[in-house]
């Protein structure tokens, strides 16, 4: 089954999250162009995903964590992944 992981990059500080707790506002994982591009491929009937990565602020993040995350993932040879800025050095 063809499917696209779309992984985001970091927040420049924790006080990011902090305010996005606080506030309520969007989470990293939709922001910006992801949103967007994810309603295209499921109009395409392409499973799509969005995960929040752990720790996702500049000097929080550790690519060990967010590969050990991103295993979770059933990959196979149809699986697309789309990495912005940091989410682009993550690899299974």
């Amino acid at each position: 089954m063809k499917q696209v992981i779309i992984l985001h990059g970091v927040a420049e500080s924790h006080q990011h999250f902090l305010d996005e707790i606080i506030t309520g506002s969007v989470p990293f994982s939709e922001g910006w162009w992801m949103p967007w591009i994810a309603r295209e491929l499921i109009k395409k009937n392409i499973l799509t995903q969005r995960p929040q990565m752990p720790n996702a602020w500049m000097f929080g993040a550790k690519y060990s964590e967010w590969t050990k995350f991103f295993k979770n993932f059933n990959l196979d040879a149809e699986t697309v992944v789309i990495g912005h800025s940091a989410g682009g050095g993550v690899h299974a």
